[in-house]
């Protein structure tokens, strides 16, 4: 006997649900005249097929994505420890036992990047070798897992973005992995990163980067799951970041935003399923900030190498001027070095059109996550957020320093991988000429990338070449900033202790070479590395420089007929007042005396020339002159104890 099963048509989701073979499936259409979805098995074991390609891939990625970066930055394996490095990590006796006795409960400290250290130091003994191949492995984990992370977002954004593909979607694999392995390529070898990697004191940068791809890849891990233990994992490693540096609190605002652009339909499910990991936090840090902030617009809190730091207000409006740098940097990382010494220049409002813009951008950010487009304004504003520590009213001796740019580059450049896929699909679908073989949209960006890629590597390598001597990585920021006095200090100081005197010079030969081939005022490059020669007492190699320095300036029919601002008439002065130092020191009395004539005839506003010609007459037996001189010193600078002590010693000698 046959029985047949009878079920209205108004149910035919139960029949859908039951895995009928087709012969069975054609039975029930013709018998109860309900159309039944064909199932197969195909699409799902191509998908499983696809995902387990996908892995390949990425293991396969991993590997070669990690030698090239070790081979990369190898050349900085060999180099000392360079400027902060030696007062932190040279001969620290609280890094000689794991674990190092360090304060756990002042996250300015940052114990866990020491604790590292005095690990590898346990291990292997002190050596800065050892440590920079420790950096070097952190930024490689932190690649990949930005590759998983982007890989998990892409993902899911192309299948919300094209309607025919689904999450399980082949094609929706393959483009997420190939964006992803694009985007943390992009990102691994980028010359902007190698301060925050070969630099070894800014391990803080790269190990707080690292928690904070992890804290977003957890949000991921609980939306896909909804298992409360990946939110348990994201805050253990946002307490860690925070003790490598407190730049992880911008975590509570990037963390929900990143959230809503990428994984929650609105911002009720974002504080639905993750609002007590973003607001426990969020609310202690807000009453830190609010407690802090007399003090940061006093400017009592600054960061970077140290010095006076600005007032709140124009260093707000010249970091307005300093993002758009950061972003110019990103996209054409050229002119990169350890120090650019940039100051707040006077007036500061001459930075309102960059102040306009950052705003502009900023209001952009929000525009568009009021109009739905959460994507754009987490590319917009979570860089900016990243930044906003260094970047807003907490002022820092540093205006611009390049390893802040660790993380805010991640979104820079997975931004303009995304951008560049979506201009590709839309240039595929408008009809113009030759865009009709646009036929895969990622394979076409990611070969268009492979120059870029090419260029960062090399650029890397080179890069991570400077920090194999102090005096070399000095070099390099004299160049690129002839006006930093910082660096010509430090290249004076660290040469003298790893280089000789011939080395030495060869080094300013090849700097003058250097930079008369890209056009830079050679003279002002000799002009402070003389000064600070001269400060060494390295009176042979100051003259020699500075005489280089002297036959660069303008002649003195230049500066008779032609006008030059005070500042410019200063700066070529000095060198003629600091050859005559360097020439006093070699007791050549006559020809110091030339010198400070003629920096005289150039700039007569100058209190050190006027003080030293004093010291100079006061050594020559002629005290006469030597009195108009200081005098003529504290008329231009009043308040100077040293040269009226000698002047009031002098008039004490003349008196009856």
């Amino acid at each position: 006997m046959r029985f047949r099963l009878l079920i209205p048509s108004r149910f035919p989701f139960v029949l859908s649900s039951l895995p009928l073979s087709p012969e069975r499936q054609d039975s029930a259409t013709s018998s109860l005249g309900v159309a039944l979805p064909h199932q197969s098995t195909a699409p799902v074991a191509t998908a499983t097929q696809e995902r387990a390609l996908s892995k390949t891939i990425g293991t396969a990625f991993a590997v070669v994505l990690s030698f090239l970066v070790l081979f990369l930055y190898s050349p900085s394996f060999v180099g000392p420890y360079v400027y902060d490095d030696i007062g932190h990590l040279r001969g620290n006796s609280t890094l000689d036992a794991f674990p190092p006795s360090l304060s756990w409960t002042r996250a300015e400290t940052r114990p866990v990047v020491m604790a590292t250290f005095a690990l590898e130091r346990a291990l292997f003994g002190e050596s800065p070798s050892v440590h920079r191949i420790g950096n070097v492995l952190i930024h490689i984990l932190t690649a990949i897992l930005l590759f998983v992370l982007v890989q998990s977002v892409a993902r899911f954004s192309l299948s919300v973005d094209d309607e025919e593909r689904s999450e399980t979607n082949p094609s929706t694999n393959r483009d997420a992995t190939a964006l992803a392995c694009l985007v943390a390529l992009l990102w691994a070898v980028h010359p902007l990163n190698t301060q925050a990697v070969a630099y070894i004191i800014q391990r803080c940068e790269s190990l707080m980067g690292l928690c904070f791809i992890v804290f977003l890849l957890m949000l991921v891990w609980h939306q896909q799951s909804e298992q409360r233990r990946w939110l348990i994992v994201a805050g253990i490693f946002f307490v860690i970041g925070l003790w490598s540096k407190t730049v992880m609190v911008t975590a509570l605002a990037v963390g929900p935003l990143f959230d809503r652009a990428f994984l929650a339909a609105d911002w009720r499910m974002v504080w639905k399923r993750r609002g007590w990991l973003y607001g426990v936090p969020l609310a202690a840090s807000v009453v830190a900030v609010v407690t802090l902030l007399p003090g940061l617009l006093r400017g009592d809190a600054n960061v970077g190498f140290g010095g006076d730091a600005p007032p709140a207000l124009p260093h707000i409006a010249a970091q307005a001027d300093i993002v758009f740098r950061y972003l110019g940097m990103s996209l054409f990382p050229i002119g990169l070095n350890i120090d650019h010494g940039l100051t707040v220049p006077q007036p500061w409002v001459q930075f309102l059109p960059q102040i306009m813009s950052a705003l502009a951008v900023v209001i952009s950010g929000f525009v568009a996550g009021y109009f739905g487009y959460w994507k754009l304004a987490f590319f917009l504003l979570a860089p900016l957020f990243i930044l906003a520590p260094t970047s807003s009213f907490i002022p820092t001796a540093d205006l611009l320093v390049e390893h802040r740019m660790y993380l805010p580059l991640a979104c820079i450049v997975t931004g303009s991988v995304f951008g560049a896929r979506l201009l590709a699909r839309r240039l595929r679908h408008s009809g113009l000429p030759m865009t009709n073989r646009i036929h895969r949209p990622v394979r076409w960006v990611a070969i268009s990338s492979l120059p870029i890629v090419m260029l960062f590597s090399w650029g890397t390598w080179s890069r991570a070449h400077d920090y194999q001597s102090g005096s070399r990585l000095w070099y390099r920021s004299l160049i690129e900033n002839p006006a930093n006095p910082r660096a010509a200090q430090n290249l004076v100081n660290t040469a003298t202790e790893e280089i000789s005197s011939e080395a030495l010079m060869q080094l300013y030969v090849d700097a003058l070479a250097s930079a008369q081939q890209r056009a830079l005022p050679t003279s002002i490059i000799l002009g402070r590395i003389g000064e600070e020669l001269v400060k060494a007492n390295r009176a042979v190699e100051a003259t020699q420089v500075l005489q280089r320095s002297i036959a660069g300036d303008p002649t003195q029919e230049d500066f008779a007929n032609r006008f030059y601002p005070p500042s410019t008439r200063e700066e070529y002065a000095s060198h003629h007042i600091n050859h005559a130092l360097a020439l006093m020191q070699l007791g050549r009395i006559d020809e110091a005396a030339a010198d400070l004539e003629v920096a005289f005839r150039i700039h007569d506003q100058s209190p050190l020339a006027r003080a030293i010609a004093g010291d100079l007459m006061q050594k020559a037996g002629n005290p006469e002159s030597a009195i108009v001189h200081f005098q003529r010193a504290l008329q231009l600078r009043p308040q100077w104890p040293e040269v009226q002590s000698q002047l009031n010693d002098l008039l004490s000698a003349e008196a009856p």
